[in-house]
């Protein structure tokens, strides 16, 4: 049987009605019954025992370092609509990218190359040239060879 792929789920939930928790929630029961092991933040928040009616003295520092961990165990990354709209998410879109995770998207994008992943939205994965291209440039910085304006991937078509 081949291992499921693990997927974090992202999107926006500061100033929504209840964190968003609910369509976090149906979504991982999608992603669940597709296949998928699920990474679910809004349950890691009820794990933690957040209340999302009373936020109060909440660390989003240690919950984003916590959210960082677990994207970093995962596979992929599912990035629900709204995501652009939510500052944690885009962190974590940036950091899927960098690491080479395959991106789901629940709203297509106009500028990626895109799979149908049915009902649940496109599928995003680097080409293998790019990844290999992405490694040069990891390098180069790495060595001080390439402007610091690309750290950021100011050069690059898919920049947030």
């Amino acid at each position: 049987m081949k291992p499921k792929l693990k997927i974090y789920i992202a999107g926006p939930m500061s100033g929504l009605p209840n964190l968003n928790w609910e369509a976090f929630d149906i979504k991982e029961k999608q992603l669940v019954d597709e296949g998928f092991d699920v990474v679910n933040p809004a349950r890691m928040d009820r794990d933690i025992g957040l209340d999302p009616e009373n936020v109060g003295e909440y660390d989003y520092e240690e919950a984003a370092r916590r959210d960082i961990d677990a994207l970093g165990k995962c596979d992929a990354i599912y990035l629900m609509s709204g995501f652009q709209f939510s500052k944690g998410a885009c962190w974590e879109r940036a950091l899927a990218k960098h690491w080479g995770l395959k991106r789901y998207y629940e709203v297509p994008r106009h500028d990626h190359e895109i799979q149908n992943f049915g009902p649940y939205g496109r599928y995003y994965e680097v080409p293998e040239e790019d990844r290999e291209r992405k490694y040069i440039k990891q390098k180069q910085r790495s060595t001080g060879l390439y402007g610091s304006n690309d750290l950021y991937g100011a050069n690059d078509k898919e920049s947030l």
